[in-house]
This record gives C-alpha cells, sequence and structure tokens, in this order.
C-alpha cells in the first residue's frame, strides 16, 4: 500500500509542476519562434530586465507577480557566467557586472515547454547551444545544454509549482528534493546515451535525427517525462523499463542501460584498486626501518 500510496502523490506534485509550466503560456509557441523572439532583444547571452520584458510583451504573456518572482532563478551576472569568455572582449563592460537573466536558461525552458515536436525542439537546442557555430556540439556544450534542462525541469519548474500552490508547498519542495539528489547521476545517464563514446562532437543530423535505440534523446525534450522517469527508475534503483511520452508507452534499451551500469562499476573499481594500492605503497613506507 505504501508504494501505491506513494506513486499516488508523485502523481499529485507532478500535476502541479505541469499545471504550473503551462501558465508560463510558452505551450502556445513553436521552439522557433521563442528562439527567435528571445535572441531578438538579447545580442549576446544574457537579457536586462527591459529587454526581458519587450520579449514578452511581443509574444503576449504577462509578466505577473508569480512568474517576475519565478524568473528572479534565471539571474546571474554575465563576467561570472561560463559564456563571457566567449565574446572576447578587450575590456569589461558596467552592465556585464549588473544581474542579468541567462538567456541561454530562458530559452532552453521555453523550447522544451514549446508546442513543437520533438525533433523541432532538439533542433532548437542544437541551434542555442552551438556556441561556436561549428554545426557540431562539443562535449561541454552537450554538457552544459543537459545541465540547464535538467535544472530547469527538476529545479525551477517545480519551484514554481509551490508558488501558485502554496498549501502543497512542503509536498511539492520535497518531491523536487528527490529530484535533486538524483540530478548528477541522470545528467550522466542522458550524457552517455546522447554522447555516447564519442570524444570530440556530434554532429547536427546525429542530434536531431536519434535512432530508435536513442529515445533518451526524445525524452529529452519532455520535462514532465524526465521527472517521471526519475522518480520511477532512480528511486528503485532499477534498470529502467517503460516510459510514457506523449504517445504510446516506449520501452528503453535494457541492454543500454546495463552497458552503462557496468561502465560505472568500472570505474568505481578503478577508483577503490588504486585506493588500495596507494595505501600499500604507504604502509610499506611506513614500515620501512
Amino acid at each position: 500500500m505504501g508504494c501505491i500510496r506513494d506513486k499516488a502523490k508523485w502523481e499529485l506534485e507532478e500535476s502541479f509542476v505541469i499545471d504550473a509550466q503551462d501558465k508560463l503560456g510558452f505551450s502556445r509557441f513553436s521552439s522557433d519562434q521563442l528562439v527567435k523572439t528571445f535572441h531578438r532583444y538579447s545580442p549576446e547571452f544574457h537579457l536586462q530586465q527591459h529587454q526581458l520584458e519587450q520579449a514578452f510583451a511581443e509574444l503576449g504573456i504577462s509578466l505577473s507577480e508569480e512568474k517576475a518572482q519565478f524568473y528572479n532563478k534565471f539571474k546571474e551576472i554575465p563576467v561570472e557566467s561560463q559564456y563571457y569568455r566567449l565574446l572576447q572582449r578587450k575590456r569589461t563592460l558596467q552592465e556585464d557586472r549588473e544581474v542579468q537573466y541567462s538567456t541561454k536558461k530562458l530559452v532552453s525552458m521555453g523550447i522544451i515547454l514549446s508546442k513543437s515536436k520533438p525533433k523541432e525542439k532538439l533542433q532548437s537546442l542544437f541551434f542555442d547551444y552551438d556556441i561556436d557555430i561549428s554545426s557540431k556540439l562539443s562535449e561541454e556544450e552537450i554538457e552544459t545544454m543537459i545541465s540547464n534542462v535538467v535544472e530547469i525541469s527538476f529545479n525551477y519548474l517545480p519551484s514554481l509549482a509551490a508558488i501558485y500552490h502554496p498549501d502543497f508547498q512542503i509536498e511539492i519542495e520535497r518531491y523536487s528534493r528527490h529530484l535533486a539528489r538524483h540530478s548528477s547521476s541522470f545528467i550522466g545517464y542522458l550524457k552517455y546515451f546522447i554522447y555516447g563514446n564519442r570524444r570530440s562532437s556530434i554532429s547536427q543530423a546525429e542530434f536531431t535525427n536519434p535512432s530508435p535505440q536513442q529515445e533518451e534523446l526524445i525524452m529529452f525534450t519532455d520535462p514532465s517525462a524526465m521527472r517521471k522517469f526519475v522518480m520511477k527508475e532512480f528511486e528503485v534503483g532499477e534498470p529502467p523499463g517503460e516510459i510514457k511520452l506523449k504517445g504510446e508507452p516506449k520501452k528503453l534499451n535494457s541492454e543500454k542501460v546495463v552497458t552503462w551500469n557496468k561502465r560505472k562499476l568500472r570505474k568505481k573499481e578503478k577508483v577503490k584498486k588504486r585506493k588500495q594500492e596507494l595505501q600499500e605503497i604507504l604502509s610499506e613506507e611506513e614500515n620501512k626501518p
């Protein structure tokens, strides 16, 4: 009975998150439209307050008190961001030291909440994170993209649900904490299946045209599917079984999961073995006359 109650509770909390993210209004637009609108008002990687308001005004999205509180999560200081070095400025501008909104994260959220199909979302994500315009995503660019999308899905959006549903704030925050506990493992999981054994980059064709064996890429475009996946699979510690996206239930390749788990285990065993070797060396040194 406990498992049934837990499952029901997860579904209730997830319904609050879905309700809250729908209130943002992005589901009325295509991912391409959202990307172009935000970047029109953000020539670089950040938006000032008036630019954010202009972008929302063009989209016809109201900036309510709840939403304004939520968007504070997207604030950062440009000079401290990982993208600043790409600007290659000869001197630091005063505005770069002022708190602004992260365009990358805002666009990422817009893409995954848009009405576009998975392939179109993947194309938009690729465009947004191909920072050097090389038509390829480097390992660093992929990791940044995955980390941003997971943080938005597991942390930011549940926090919005807590704002809109204060009576269930404790339950929603507990839900978000559980997701956050597994976010690092889930990021590694996604990175492994998206990036595979490549050591340099992934092309646009590889990223935007996933094979049937790369269903994780489809899940990556649906924040609700990612949250449900983690609550179902990472809680019990079993290899992934079925997850339900917007169509028929899809079965993940358990053989791939076993490969991923073995890879993690081998890494742990190597670290353990190395520690033992170091301890033996230290022990020998101590026993020397």
